[in-house]
């Protein structure tokens, strides 16, 4: 999070990049607190909640999503094979939402 010539940015990581959009809105936020050690430090702290919140939001979305895959049949090797996940991580985040499956 910082460049040679000493202007504090947060730089995205390879392959697991945020928007431009999310990225400008962070950089402007630090930017204009750059001068000042402690502004820069409520300024992240900040960002870190707003962050947080929206990732719990998200989250939830997540496991709404496979809620209804479960509720309409989908075993977790098939949620497993079209989403990416594991097979283990599908029963985890399963487990989270309380899916119960649809029985045939």
């Amino acid at each position: 999070m910082g460049s040679s010539r000493g202007e504090t940015r947060v730089v995205p990581t390879p392959g697991k990049s945020l928007t431009p959009a999310l990225l400008l809105v962070l950089n402007e936020q630090v930017h204009h607190a750059a001068r000042d050690p402690v502004q820069v430090i409520r300024a992240v702290g900040r960002s870190f909640r707003a962050l947080n919140d929206e990732l719990r939001r998200f989250g939830q979305i997540r496991l709404d999503a496979l809620a209804t895959m479960r509720a309409d049949g989908s075993s977790y090797e098939r949620i497993a094979a079209s989403t990416g996940l594991s097979k283990s991580r599908v029963a985890q985040l399963c487990t989270a939402a309380s899916c119960t499956p649809t029985r045939h």
